[in-house]
């Protein structure tokens, strides 16, 4: 079982059962019994044994790049098709889109999803992460 640091003291332990598929726990501070995870977590809560674990803002942002990170498959940027979303590194909360080719400077332009007026250049060799959920 890997286990996967939070801020602030809490834990996640990530589990690949055989015919079940994977299995999460969240673990609050101190806490030596976690609450299982599931789809709740896009709702800011994480049902355990019907009772709701309240976790904060900052861990929830955390737990949803981890659980990204986990889908997350690794290419070159070359290899990327143009309009995909891509991840700098698994972790990574900024999400960009791979733009066109710019053969002035060589590289490949990337727009940031949450600023429409910024951009990055990035060679074609640079691994980047795609097939995750955004």
């Amino acid at each position: 079982m890997a286990t996967f640091s939070l801020p602030n003291g809490w834990s996640l332990d990530h589990d690949h059962v055989e015919n079940d598929g994977d299995f999460y726990t969240v673990f609050s501070p101190g806490q030596k019994h976690g609450g299982s995870l599931n789809c709740a977590i896009d709702y800011g809560f994480i049902m355990a044994d019907d009772s709701e674990i309240e976790i904060p803002p900052a861990v929830m942002r955390a737990l949803q790049c981890h659980v990204r990170a986990i889908e997350a498959r690794p290419i070159a940027l070359r290899d990327v098709p143009l309009g995909e979303f891509i991840l700098r590194s698994p972790l990574a909360s900024k999400v960009y889109t791979r733009g066109v080719y710019d053969k002035g400077a060589k590289k490949y332009a990337c727009a940031d999803e949450s600023d429409c007026s910024r951009e990055i250049l990035l060679d074609g060799d640079a691994i980047v992460y795609v097939d995750f959920s955004y």
